[in-house]
C-alpha cells in the first residue's frame, strides 16, 4: 500500500511513528470525553469521507476500520492507520468478491 498518498491517511514510509499519533487515537479520545460537538463531529465526517472516497476510487478496502485505527496528528486532523488487513482490488474486480474470499480464508 506505498502508493496511498491522502492528507487523511497515513503513509508509513514518509512519516514516523511519533509524529503519526502525537494527537493519540480516535478510540482514546472518545474513552475521555465521550463525544465531539456538531461542529467538532462534521469537519471530522467530512475528512473520514474524503479519505473512504480515496480509498474506494483506489481499489483499496481496508477491512480493521474501527477507532482504534484512526489517529490524530499534530494539527489534530484524522488519519486513517494500519492497512494490514487491507486489499488492493484489480480495477475490474469487485469488494464483493474480496469480502467472500476473505469470509472463505477464515
Amino acid at each position: 500500500m506505498s502508493d496511498i498518498n491522502h492528507p487523511n491517511i497515513i503513509n508509513m514510509l514518509n512519516s514516523t511513528n511519533s509524529e503519526l499519533a502525537s494527537g493519540g487515537e480516535l478510540f482514546d479520545f472518545i474513552a475521555q470525553n465521550a463525544s465531539f460537538s456538531k461542529p467538532v463531529a462534521r469537519f471530522y465526517f467530512h475528512q473520514m469521507i474524503d479519505a473512504f472516497e480515496y480509498l474506494y476510487l483506489n481499489c483499496i478496502s481496508h477491512r480493521d476500520m474501527k477507532p482504534d485505527n484512526i489517529m490524530f496528528n499534530k494539527e489534530f486532523n484524522l488519519k486513517i492507520a494500519d492497512f494490514g488487513l487491507s486489499f488492493k482490488a484489480a480495477s475490474n474486480q469487485s469488494f464483493k468478491s474480496t469480502r467472500t474470499t476473505w469470509l472463505k480464508i477464515s
